[in-house]
């Protein structure tokens, strides 16, 4: 008899924030006021709104007339409440805080960094022409678990810096993880982060860098040796969540112009990419 191939366990990214799932992981991380006469718009139905514009990747402008709970929605009003958020740093603190629950363990042994690219018009905050994307765009970097679990979205930078410019800010961000990770772990990388100042500051933060190798101006082509080949195979799963972020239309292309806004939009999209384990 053949044996039966054990399926893997899909998730599926969330299309609307049920009250539960608000109330149980969202709530506790936004500024809510205390005084005054109840609002007319409840903060479920604000963050709902806050998604669609996520989702869509149109302007604030869209909800203008959209019903939604039963109230007709004011673009001026869910903007309000979006940048008075932003600025109290709700979303950065309702991705970290949620993921210790992912990371309570030091069952894993891999993290993962890559860099991507966001279009970008000219006018915006931390936007550059890329010659190797030939676009406007801006760029950030992302840490992502072997299980997938987005660890941390960092280091937003324009689009024509390279991958190790900002090697102080990797193993500042490192170092503050590693407490999440067996004895051995490893650093995953790509060959853009091929260089001595990059492994020199994965062995600083605790990490064995396995990178692949940059064969760009040199004669004799080189490949990983076993057993880094073997754990290199697992980078491919921060493409991953790469896409799984940028199914959001309002990552994929940015249209805010301050670089504080649509960070807050990825620390969104982290959250809602890391909480399809636990929403219900």
């Amino acid at each position: 008899m053949e044996k039966e191939k054990k399926k893997k366990a899909t998730y599926t990214l969330p299309d609307f924030i049920t009250q539960d799932n608000f109330s149980n992981y969202i709530l506790p991380y936004l500024t809510v006021g205390s005084r005054g006469p109840k609002p007319y718009m409840e903060s479920h139905t604000i963050v709902n709104a806050i998604f669609k514009v996520l989702s869509s990747g149109g302007s604030w402008k869209i909800l203008d007339g959209f019903e939604l709970d039963g109230v007709k929605l004011k673009s001026s009003t869910i903007y309000y409440h979006y940048v008075q958020w932003v600025n109290d740093g709700c979303f950065q603190t309702m991705f970290e805080e949620t993921l210790k629950v992912f990371l309570c363990n030091n069952m894993r042994d891999t993290l993962i960094i890559d860099s991507t690219y966001i279009r970008g018009f000219k006018n915006q905050e931390l936007v550059d022409y890329s010659g190797y994307k030939k676009m406007n765009c801006t760029k950030f970097h992302s840490l992502t678990t072997e299980d997938n679990i987005i660890a941390k979205p960092f280091c937003f930078e324009m689009g024509n810096n390279s991958d190790y410019e900002n090697i102080h800010l990797y193993q500042e961000t490192l170092t503050s993880m590693r407490d999440g990770f067996g004895e051995e772990a490893y650093l995953l990388a790509d060959a853009g982060y091929d260089s001595k100042e990059m492994k020199d500051a994965c062995y600083a933060a605790g990490f064995t860098p396995v990178i692949n190798i940059n064969n760009r101006n040199s004669k004799i082509k080189r490949q990983l040796e076993e057993p880094e080949a073997t754990i290199y195979k697992k980078r491919r799963r921060i493409e991953s969540t790469f896409s799984w972020m940028k199914k959001y239309k309002g990552i994929r292309m940015r249209i805010d112009r301050k670089l504080t806004h649509w960070m807050s939009k990825v620390y969104f999209a982290a959250f809602l990419v890391n909480m399809r384990l636990l929403f219900v």
